[in-house]
This record gives structure tokens, C-alpha cells and sequence, in this order.
């Protein structure tokens, strides 16, 4: 039990200071999976990464793994998630991804994080 308060105190307070660091840039709060490469010959040329916005407040202040890039595209875009200041959040583990006629994606039937009002 106290865990769990003392992670939802924890992403309050990072939905704050988040808030805060998104106010003065709010481009610089989101990153787009779809523009890194995502061609794949097999499922282990797939990582798993996150995209999206997370500015905002609500449910969607969090990074976390929700989506699939080609391993060789890792270096930029990890350097691209730290240039974006993303918050350190507690996560729950990263969807399973693989390749998928060629382009890497979450494998059906695996666990995503949803951005609040994602379908």
C-alpha cells in the first residue's frame, strides 16, 4: 500500500514539473515512432519505444513503450527521447513487438499503454 501512494505521489509530481517544462515549448513534448526506420527482416531487429505527447496532465504524462521502431534507428532516436526531457515514470513492461511483413509493430494481443482518450 505504500508503494502504490508513494508512486501516484510520485507521477503527480512529475505531471507537475512536466507541466512546467511544457509550458515554455510544448513541441518539444512529443515524439513520432512512425518517423524512425521500421523495416525489419525478423523480430529481433525490433525495440519497442514509446510515441506520442505526453504534455498535458492526465494519464498521458508518461513515456512509456507503446509502439515499434527498428533497432538500428535506436541511437537517434534515443537521442531524440533525451532531448525531449521525457519523465521518469513508473512503467509497466513494454508490449511485445516483432516484425510484421517487414515493419516492426506491437504483436497483436500485447499489452500497450494508452494515452488518456487513445482508442
Amino acid at each position: 500500500m505504500r508503494i502504490t501512494s508513494f508512486l501516484r505521489a510520485a507521477s503527480s509530481l512529475g505531471a507537475v514539473v512536466l507541466s512546467l517544462q511544457c509550458s515554455s515549448n510544448h513541441s518539444s513534448c512529443s515524439i513520432d515512432a512512425s518517423q524512425y526506420d521500421r523495416s525489419c527482416k525478423q523480430d529481433s531487429d525490433c525495440i519497442a519505444v514509446y510515441s506520442g505527447s505526453f504534455c498535458g496532465g492526465g494519464s498521458n504524462t508518461c513515456a512509456c513503450e507503446n509502439a515499434a521502431i527498428s533497432a538500428s534507428a535506436q541511437s537517434q532516436y534515443d537521442a531524440d527521447f533525451k532531448a525531449i526531457n521525457a519523465p521518469l515514470c513508473p512503467c509497466p513492461a513494454p508490449p511485445v513487438v516483432g516484425c510484421n511483413a517487414g515493419t516492426c509493430a506491437v504483436k497483436p494481443g500485447s499489452t500497450v499503454f494508452k494515452e488518456a482518450g487513445a482508442d
